[in-house]
């Protein structure tokens, strides 16, 4: 592909002279660039390189994933570009070098209409080291470009605590992205995140309307409030994505669902806690559908409908709340969950009477069997008591026999 065709692919409204002479500075081949403008990947070396990919594809490209490693400052990108017939999808690896590239990267990709999907993250491993100060650097100057975009729907990305300072300004891009739909925030580095952090995050989900769906991890926390206070704020958000791994996690969770005003309807979760898995089903239970009285169940909560609670399975009870609450007449979903509390207590009655009927047939049985073991030591009694007279009388006559003046028939046993 010439320079000239992939000039051609940006619209002249939205070209500019930084990005036309950028191209310029080296002239992709036929041999590492397809028809539809995307490479395989080989030819990338630099973030000039992904710069120059990325302008030559920028009139389709739906989703930039990129991310920084924390060791080695070697950088893996890759993004999907969309045609009428067709998907592409570029992935390359290369050394951090060049801030303005990535800033130019983020100025064309912010007047890419087609931007649906912004992943950036860092590949830390198993988190024993914290992201390089270069990647930082470099994300920032991406995010910089980035920060005039106005249409990405998903955005993942994170914050790094070890430079006191987010990897971009939130506040700003999602005040640009009036359409953002789902945020997916880390942690650099497996750290809490500082309470500067946390307050943009609570911000960010109060403040953009568009907002529905959060995915959190509870490592990005301590126990300072930060974390009830962004979930307080998510009353509005119809999907949320986060794992409990501490008491005050699961409470705040708990008193979001038990909101009022709480429009979620999928939650996704892992109860990783040490010794709840035999009470959490229980207190999903309870907030679902609380049985103390007619009041609870109408203050539980009627809006859940998917709750996947990891390696923890949902009982026959909490499958039928889910499916209850489906119903968008709420009025309904309490006067069915009410009837349907009546119908399990009667059928816990009607199962409590077959067992006590069952009791009552076995103490019949055995009262029988008392019945005829009383028979019989009756007749063992009388039996006895025929035997004493017996052995009485005889005992009489032995007596009489042996009493004094009786008479002497010693000379029937000589003869």
């Amino acid at each position: 592909m010439s320079e000239e065709s992939m000039k051609e692919r940006v619209s002249p409204e939205d070209s500019t002279e930084e990005s036309v002479s950028l191209l310029s500075l080296e002239e992709s081949t036929e041999e590492n660039v397809s028809s539809d403008g995307c490479t395989d990947g080989s030819d990338i070396r630099s973030a000039l390189d992904l710069c120059r990919l990325v302008e030559a594809n920028r009139p389709k490209i739906e989703m930039l994933d990129i991310g920084f490693m924390s060791i080695d400052r070697a950088v893996w990108a890759g993004f999907e570009v969309m045609d009428v017939d067709s998907i592409a999808i570029a992935e390359f690896s290369f050394e951090l070098n060049d801030q303005p590239a990535f800033r130019q990267i983020g100025q064309v990709l912010g007047k890419c209409s087609t931007l649906r999907f912004l992943r950036v993250y860092d590949q830390i491993g198993n988190g024993d080291h914290n992201i390089s100060l270069a990647s930082v650097q470099c994300i920032t100057a991406l995010y910089d470009g980035l920060k005039e975009s106005k249409s990405v729907r998903h955005l993942r990305t994170f914050f790094d605590p070890s430079n006191e300072v987010p990897a971009f300004d939130l506040d700003y891009f999602r005040q640009q992205n009036q359409c953002l739909e789902s945020l997916e925030v880390h942690s650099s580095g497996v750290l809490p995140l500082l309470p500067e952090q946390c307050n943009t995050i609570a911000s960010a989900v109060e403040n953009t309307p568009s907002l529905t769906e959060l995915n959190m991890w509870p490592y990005m926390f301590k126990n300072n409030g930060s974390y009830e206070d962004i979930l307080s704020k998510c009353f509005r958000l119809k999907s949320l994505y986060l794992d409990c791994e501490e008491q005050y996690q699961f409470d705040a969770l708990a008193t979001l669902l038990r909101d009022p005003r709480c429009e979620i309807r999928s939650l996704r979760t892992n109860f990783v806690i040490t010794d709840w898995d035999n009470n959490m089903i229980e207190l999903i239970e309870n907030i679902l559908c609380d049985t103390s009285s007619i009041e609870a169940i109408e203050k539980s909560n009627h809006t859940l409908e998917c709750f996947d609670a990891g390696i923890l399975v949902n009982t026959r009870f909490v499958d039928k709340c889910l499916e209850l609450n489906k119903n968008q007449d709420k009025e309904q979903v309490i006067r069915e969950k009410s009837n349907y509390l009546i119908e399990e207590k009667n059928v816990e009655i009607e199962e409590l009477m077959t067992l006590v009927d069952e009791m009552n047939a076995e103490i019949e049985i055995k009262d029988k069997l008392i019945d005829e073991k009383d028979t019989e030591i009756e007749r063992k009694d009388k039996l006895i008591e025929e035997m004493t007279a017996k052995i009485e009388r005889l005992t009489s006559i032995q007596d009489d026999v042996d009493a004094p003046g009786s008479e002497d028939f010693s000379f029937i046993s000589s003869s």
